[in-house]
């Protein structure tokens, strides 16, 4: 009979035994939940955060697209109207010394008339 009751009382022990390790592993549980809700919250507002991020890229890509686009078409036309302005200075020069050429050739009949 002293066999049963150390055997009954062995018995308890691993009960005792398992149920505190259940209870640890319960609490552990629920410790690994409340984690992986913590990061699921985190992942959400990172989700979020990326997709403003993302929409916020886009439409500053798209308006510096825009003013750049302005940029290179303010710098062709510029490239343009120095193009036209040296040629415009090139025939002043020509027209200059076509000028100065006819004073020049003038000058002595000019110079004759007036002692005349």
């Amino acid at each position: 009979e002293l066999k049963a009751i150390v055997a009954d009382d062995q018995s308890l022990r691993a009960l005792d035994e398992f149920r505190e390790k259940f209870k640890v592993q319960r609490g552990q549980i629920l410790t690994l939940q409340h984690r992986i809700e913590v990061l699921q919250e985190g992942s959400r507002a990172s989700d979020a955060t990326l997709r403003r991020v993302r929409h916020e890229f886009s439409s500053a890509r798209q308006q510096w697209d825009g003013e750049r686009e302005l940029l290179v078409r303010s710098r062709d036309r510029a490239d343009l109207e120095l193009s036209q302005l040296r040629e415009a200075g090139i025939a002043l020069q020509v027209a200059a010394e076509s000028a100065l050429l006819t004073c020049s050739r003038m000058l002595p009949a000019v110079t004759m008339a007036q002692e005349a």
